[in-house]
């Protein structure tokens, strides 16, 4: 026979495999790690590949690897596959234990220590090689505990079964040879109320019939009435012609319905009642049992799970939460169920909430301060968290899921990184500024003549390694800013025309050092347009640099400003260089370029363009011919931004 052991423990499995060498060489033993190899190996079993189902099933229960409680369940609910016996192999059990086990559907338990013996023994119950009698469950000392005698389980057997009251053999021999089920149904004769009683207490079945008499009507009513645990069970009475108010009082008395005999085709009537009756009765159990293994299986996980999860009604009240949240909030998790949300997290913003349960608007929010958690826990945390709105039923009323997460540790490591960026901007550009004036001032006489020409033409180029130096530390800053959203932009409306002729100004005696003329041609009437002062200047300044960078020395840069329509103001920089390949233009704005060199303004410089332009909602595009001509655009909005004249921009 084909075996199937599901544990992690190579001790466990040296065992298992030295017994099937030695006493049991023919059967084959397949083996999975973890809960989620088995399931694997029995649905390709199942679906593809006949010959690999096992015949016996084995689980070690002490290896969280295997997610005992809830692989029990998937094997013996879920897959129920014809013919296979499930077997534990587990610790001591407690006597609570004990009992739990009695109630799932499992042939053996191996209580450890696990020995060649008692492997041997559970091989050789599951071959059927010993006799276990149904009414002996006890254990030997050293074997495996039998829950029930080993049986083949056909799929669905035991939701097939029929309970029939009928103290009449001929009605009995009747129903028996006129109800043509074809072997899909088993009856479960009662030949008195009495045991008809006791059965319908004891056993599961999918359907109940009842041969109802004028002398038994007390007795029927008693028999509807007295087991609660069985009241979704259907009933059929079963009535003689004339007796149709017996019928009617076992239906007011909880019988699904009744059936009236008559020597005409009642039996056909009654056969294809009971073949619908057992087919529901089969699809709840079935329904039922897998949505509880589900629900087990989400408990386990929530459970488990490192994210705090709470669960909050209509009244914004704690219905259930889960460990995690418990443990953050530094209270006992009895304790915080019934309380008010708004109590346990008062930093939690109230309207977005609200929404959230009466207009079932998600909310979800990153990074955000967790000054106060409780009555007593005051510590500064950072959560990220969202919210979103559930029902759990069509009667009961609307409820949230919160589950958020500590990210304490991430905010900290930005702030940390936000204050090397400021020691940055204010230890190393600074100096740079400084430095710079002191070039300039050179450069423009104010210290006399610089002699001899030589010299003059070292400080030159000096002033233009530093001009770069200071405008990609200046880049590198602003980029980070963008990024983190700490940048703040303060929008009005600006005169461009007037900032182009600004930056153009700064940047002539840079490209005159290369013999590049910048010719400017800019409209009149041009629209104001809304935008941060600081950034556009950071843009333009971008644009030029990029444009004398790349420009071949003795030609001229062109600089068109203009109005398109009333919604408009179009910006293009011309300039003659080296033509951009096809596949490098995709890349011109990005921060990093894997494999291509910084070359044609895919640096910092133009990245931190596109994320002015995105914050500005304008747009900007290049074009490159084979000649070396480019040409950069940018088209700035007209129309006001329906937003707070200060906001900061996201990353």
């Amino acid at each position: 026979m084909n075996i199937l052991l599901i544990t992690p423990n190579t001790s466990l499995i040296s065992t298992v495999k030295h017994t099937l060498k030695k006493y049991s060489p023919g059967d084959r033993l397949f083996i999975a790690r973890n809960a989620n190899d088995g399931i694997e190996y029995l649905n390709k079993s199942l679906n593809s590949q006949l010959d690999l189902i096992p015949a016996l099933t084995i689980i070690d229960l002490d290896s969280p690897e295997t997610n005992g409680l809830y692989l029990i369940q998937r094997v013996t609910t879920d897959l129920n596959i014809q013919g296979m016996q499930v077997a534990v192999f587990t610790s001591p059990l407690s006597e609570p234990d004990a009992q739990r086990f009695e109630k799932l559907d499992i042939d053996y338990v191996v209580e450890a220590p696990i020995d060649h013996q008692k492997v041997q023994e559970t091989l050789e119950a599951a071959s059927g090689e010993t006799d276990i009698e149904d009414d002996e469950p006890a254990s030997s000392s050293s074997g495996a505990t039998p829950y029930r005698q080993p049986k083949i389980r056909v799929l669905d057997s035991e939701f097939r079964q029929v309970l029939v009251i009928e103290g009449s053999a001929a009605e009995r021999k009747r129903m028996l040879k006129g109800l043509n089920h074809g072997g899909l149904i088993t009856f479960d004769f009662a030949t008195s109320w009495s045991v008809g009683k006791r059965k319908f207490k004891g056993d599961n079945y999918s359907a109940v019939i009842l041969a109802v008499e004028e002398s038994d009507s007390e007795k029927m009513v008693e028999l509807l009435t007295s087991s609660e645990e069985h009241k979704s069970t259907p009933v059929i009475a079963i009535v003689d012609p004339g007796n149709e108010h017996l019928g009617k009082a076992a239906v007011l008395a909880g019988a699904k319905l009744f059936v009236v005999r008559d020597s005409g085709n009642y039996l056909a009537i009654l056969n294809e009642m009971l073949v619908n009756m057992v087919e529901r009765r089969r699809l709840e159990i079935l329904i039922n049992r897998a949505n509880d293994a589900d629900k087990e299986m989400l408990r386990d996980v929530i459970e488990r799970a490192p994210l705090m999860m709470v669960r909050i009604d209509e009244a914004f009240s704690i219905k259930d939460c889960n460990e995690s949240f418990a443990s953050a909030c530094k209270s006992l998790r009895h304790s915080l169920v019934g309380k008010h949300i708004f109590d346990i997290l008062p930093d939690l913003e109230v309207l977005p909430m609200i929404s959230v349960l009466e207009e079932r608007l998600p909310y979800s929010r990153d990074s955000f301060r967790m000054k106060t958690i409780g009555q007593t826990h005051t510590a500064t945390t950072y959560w990220d968290f969202h919210v979103w709105s559930i029902r759990k039923s069509i009667i009961s009323g609307q409820e949230a899921m919160l589950i958020a997460s500590d990210v304490s540790g991430r905010v900290e490591l930005e702030l940390q990184r936000e204050r090397f960026v400021a020691a940055l901007a204010h230890d190393i550009r600074n100096p740079l500024v400084g430095g710079q004036r002191v070039i300039d001032s050179i450069l423009n006489g104010k210290h006399g003549e610089v002699e001899p020409p030589r010299a003059k033409q070292l400080i030159i180029a000096l002033n233009k390694s530093n001009q770069s130096l200071l405008l990609m530390l200046s880049n590198l800053i602003d980029v980070y800013k963008y990024e983190t959203s700490s940048m703040n932009l303060q929008f009005r409306k600006l005169n461009l025309p007037e900032l182009v002729r600004e930056q153009i100004q700064e940047v002539r005696h840079v490209a005159s050092t290369i013999d590049v003329e910048i010719e400017e041609n800019i409209a009149e009437n041009i629209p104001e347009v809304p935008g941060d002062i600081n950034s556009i200047r950071r843009l333009l300044m971008n644009l030029l640099h990029n444009a004398i960078k790349y420009c071949s020395p003795g030609t001229k840069i062109e600089v068109r400003l203009y109005a398109i329509g009333p919604t408009f103001v179009s910006l293009r920089i011309k300039n003659s260089g080296s033509p951009i390949a096809a596949e490098k233009m995709r890349s011109l704005f990005r921060s990093v370029v894997d494999g291509v060199p910084i070359r044609h303004g895919s640096g910092l410089g133009l990245y931190l363009c596109r994320k002015i332009i995105e914050a500005h909602s304008a747009s900007i595009d290049c074009q490159s011919t084979s000649s070396g001509i480019t040409e950069l655009r940018v088209n700035f909005n007209i129309i006001e931004k329906n937003e707070p004249d200060s906001h900061s921009v996201a990353g």
